[in-house]
Order: C-alpha cells, then structure tokens, then sequence
C-alpha cells in the first residue's frame, strides 16, 4: 500500500478503516479511495471545517434537512458545512456514496461516522506530512514516542462542534467528549502506526514493551477460548501482543474460512510446523 500510494495516504486509508470498526471499514476505506488525502488537502486548504464538509458530502452523510428540534449552533454548523459542501467539484459529488451503505445499527452514538468523520478532518488538516512526523518521533526515546504519538491522535483530533456532543440531535454537553479516545487512540498506534513504522524499516520490536494496555474486547475472547480454553483464556488479558496474534489469527484463517472450524487451515500447518 506504502509503495503504490505513498506514505501519507496510506495512513490516511488505514486510520480511517480503525476508525469504521468490522462493520464499516471496507466504507471508510472506499471513502479514502475516493477522496484521497491529497484532494482533501489541496481542495479545502487545510481548513478543518471545510475538509469535513467534503469528507461528509462524499461519504453521503451529510443530513437533507434540517430538523426543527435541532438547536441554533447545530443548524448553523449544518448550513456551514452545506456551504462548503457547494462548492465542491461536480465529479467528487458524482462519486460520492449512498447513506445506505454505512452500517449503523448498534453503533454507539460517540462512535458514529459523522463523529469520527470530525476528527479526521481536524487530524490531518493540523499535521502536514504525518507519515514525516511518525518517522521522526521514532527516533527518541521508545517511551516518550509512544505517549507523544498517542496524545497526538487524541487531542489533534478535536472540532468545536462535537468536543460536546454526540449527535446532531443531541444537547451540548458540559464535559468534553472525546473524538477519537484513549481506546480507539491505542488501537491506531498498536494496528496501524506500529506496522507503519516496520514497513518503513524503524525497528518496531522496542516498542512491543510499550504498546498500550486494553481490555479483552469480544472477539479477543471468542478467539482465547477457541484457541487456549476456558481455563487459560484469562492470560490475555492486558497483554497487546497476545491480543493482536490473536485477532490475526482471526483475520488469516477465520475470515478465510469464513468463520467454519471444519474449513480452517490452522491446524493442519500447526501439524506441518511441529
């Protein structure tokens, strides 16, 4: 990905697929496609407002109407980013997407596409030549990368609108609420910025000491059952490393067989290796 579409772009592609969960990451990706980085840049000029008024334009969720419950702020920010959205070239409108294609059911209201839709437009508008950044930031001391690195996914990732509010329809809030958090931060670094760096030939193993602690997430469990039992399953826990060969695992061999046990490959090149 690194060599047909350069650096920047495929960190672009990738954090937005982080961004879209199992359900909708083969979206985000196709939004990525079709509205690369550097159209992004190049048409919005680095304006957060306007670069997240194309991102929703093209991904198809930007609302019609207006509802008249919604508060003043919030028909104001809508009218502003239908202004923006205007002005944009005819053939990225031709090509934008159908609303119907996200997959939103079950989605919790801070996780929402339009949400996280903010923070790559705040993201990548505040940082030019991330891939640069990365690069350098992996020069210094293991530790002080990773938490720089992280607290610059987070707290880069801000908008105005949304830094207290999970919906359009919903009212602001006093407390901040995070674009992209702490978790969804620590998934980036430990699945896209980590495998980054390798393949730009940065020694990645000093940093597997360092990659951020999270909790067993759902599939993380199914495959620690499946694969250690019951009664071992618990030693995942906390332990990224573990987590992420389990969750590739699952990527490489369930997904191929299509979640059919009798059908998986795994066991068969376990008995060829041994």
């Amino acid at each position: 990905l690194i060599n047909r579409k350069g650096p920047d772009q495929a960190l672009y592609e990738e954090i937005l697929c982080a961004l879209g969960y199992k359900n909708n990451k083969g979206v985000f990706r196709h939004l990525a496609n079709i509205l690369p980085l550097s159209q992004l840049i190049d048409i919005s000029k680095r304006d957060p407002v306007s670069s997240y008024a194309l991102l929703m334009g093209t991904a198809g969720l930007l609302p019609e109407n207006i509802s008249p419950l919604w508060d003043r702020k919030t028909k104001r920010f809508i009218r502003t980013l239908w202004d923006h959205w205007w002005k944009a070239p005819t053939e990225l409108k031709e090509i934008s997407l159908s609303s119907t294609l996200w997959n939103l059911s079950g989605i919790r209201p801070q996780n929402h596409p339009r949400r996280r839709l903010a923070g790559v437009a705040a993201f990548f508008t505040s940082h030019d030549n991330f891939s640069s950044i990365l690069l350098k930031l992996a020069e210094k001391e293991t530790k002080v990368c990773v938490k720089t690195v992280l607290s610059t996914l987070e707290k880069s990732s801000s908008m105005h609108y949304w830094n207290h509010r999970l919906s359009f329809k919903s009212e602001k809030k006093h407390a901040e609420i995070s674009i992209i958090g702490k978790e969804r931060a620590s998934a980036i670094f430990t699945n896209v910025v980590i495998p980054f760096l390798g393949a730009m030939g940065v020694k990645i193993t000093r940093f597997l000491d360092y990659l951020p602690k999270s909790d067993n997430n759902r599939l993380c469990r199914h495959m620690s059952n499946l694969i250690l039992g019951p009664d071992y399953s618990h030693i995942t826990q906390g332990n990224p490393v573990l987590q992420q060969g389990l969750l590739a695992v699952y990527e490489d061999f369930c997904v191929t067989a299509e979640n059919d046990c009798r059908r998986c490959s795994l066991p068969e090149r376990l008995t060829r290796s041994f």
